[in-house]
């Protein structure tokens, strides 16, 4: 059987970010493929979902463990050199056009 060695979990977690951001890409384009102009959609309707770096730290190594809580939480995040107070943003900002 070949190699079957994995990423670090700082790896594993950027990775994650990487995917929720490319999946939030695929939703704003499937909206143009499906008609709808994200253009025409009022600022304070626009997709956003903002998540602290303890949430998805909890969701990816602490769940169902016997270390999950704040302070372990607190604690992954430091071991894995991320602020868990910089919130990170899902949203369509990165991808509207700036010519309006």
């Amino acid at each position: 059987m070949g190699d079957t060695s994995s990423h670090s979990e700082k790896e594993i977690y950027e990775g994650c970010i990487a995917l929720m951001k490319d999946i939030t890409k695929m939703f704003y384009e499937y909206l143009s493929v499906v008609g709808v102009n994200v253009e025409d959609i009022p600022d304070d309707e626009q997709f956003y979902v903002a998540y602290y770096p303890t949430e998805i730290v909890e969701r990816l190594f602490l769940k169902r463990t016997s270390h999950s809580g704040r302070m372990s939480q607190l604690s992954k995040c430091k071991e894995l050199e991320i602020d868990p107070y910089d919130e990170i943003e899902f949203s369509f900002d990165d991808f509207r056009s700036t010519d309006n």
